[in-house]
């Protein structure tokens, strides 16, 4: 009697390749999971180990160019985190540690300017906190305490006049916050309850 035996073979080679890309979309054995685009380019590709996210993880716009890269450790993110723009500027710099930011945070512009530093520990802000305009003048300045804001916090024009600032501490304001022409003149003060029109 022969035995047929190209539909078992067939049947098994199907079954391995099925087996092994189910194993590799899964990511378990710290194997990679990857995905693509539509015209073939490499969309994602991340390293899993028990069936979380461990190691480096690289994300891909569709033109091929890097958009961002972080690091995982059973399943958060645990180490650098830069993240860029499509044209290859960098969007963003961090440092992660058990899931949540440590250390200091930058954002950057399309145009490669400074748009956001500040300090975290422990996922909160620590430390000071500056944002800029577009054109790279300073638009806020503030400093935090715990992650609430504590002692001056000073906000500006575009033009580099001060905005309004105001005294907090652990996240209360603490007397007025003074509001500014952007001339520069004083423009009215506001308490916890009331405004003081000048």
């Amino acid at each position: 009697m022969k035995i047929k035996t190209n539909g078992i073979i067939n049947g098994l080679i199907l079954t391995a390749i099925i087996s092994a890309f189910t194993f590799n979309s899964i990511g378990y054995g710290n194997e990679p999971k990857r995905e693509y685009f539509k015209n073939g380019q490499l969309k994602d590709e991340s390293f899993f180990k028990d069936g979380k996210k461990d190691g480096l993880s690289k994300e891909y716009y569709e033109n091929g160019q890097l958009k961002g890269e972080e690091v995982y450790k059973n399943g958060k993110e645990d180490g650098p985190s830069k993240w860029y723009y499509e044209n290859g500027q960098a969007e963003s710099d961090e440092v992660y540690k058990n899931g949540e930011p440590e250390g200091l945070s930058k954002w950057f512009q399309k145009n490669g300017k400074l748009k956001v530093e500040e300090v975290y520990r422990d996922g909160k802000r620590e430390g000071f906190s500056k944002e800029y305009y577009e054109n790279g003048q300073l638009k806020t300045d503030a400093f935090y305490k715990d992650g609430k804001l504590e002692g001056l916090s000073k906000e500006y024009y575009e033009n580099g006049h001060l905005e309004r600032e105001g005294v907090f501490k652990n996240g209360e304001l603490e007397g007025a916050v003074k509001f500014y022409y952007e001339t520069g003149e004083l423009k009215n003060e506001l308490f916890r309850f009331f405004r003081v029109n000048c």
